[in-house]
C-alpha cells in the first residue's frame, strides 16, 4: 500500500483545533541553559514544558509562584515624566 502525504495545510487545521501555543518569556541565561540541558538529554521543549504542565495540574508539582524582583537588571526602566 501506498503511503500518503498530509498537507501542510491539513497539519494546520489539525493543529490550530486541538492545540494551543503558550508564549513565555526567560531571562536569555535561563534559556540558554534549558535548551543545552534539554538538548543533552535528547528531549525536546514542548515535551519538558507539557510534562511539567501535566505534574502541575495533577497536584505533583510544587506549587511555588516567584513573585517579581524589585531589583531586576534585566528590564528596561519606565521612562520618568516630568514633572
Amino acid at each position: 500500500m501506498a503511503k500518503t502525504k498530509t498537507s501542510t495545510a491539513v497539519k494546520r487545521r489539525w493543529l490550530d483545533k486541538n492545540m494551543s501555543p503558550l508564549n513565555t518569556r526567560l531571562p536569555k541565561d535561563l534559556a540558554e541553559t534549558f535548551r543545552a540541558r534539554v538538548a543533552e538529554r535528547g528531549d525536546t521543549i514542548a515535551g519538558v514544558i507539557r510534562a511539567a504542565v501535566e505534574r502541575y495540574l495533577e497536584g505533583d508539582a510544587p506549587h511555588t509562584p516567584v513573585a517579581p524582583s524589585t531589583d531586576r537588571t534585566d528590564t528596561p526602566a519606565a521612562p520618568e515624566e516630568d514633572a
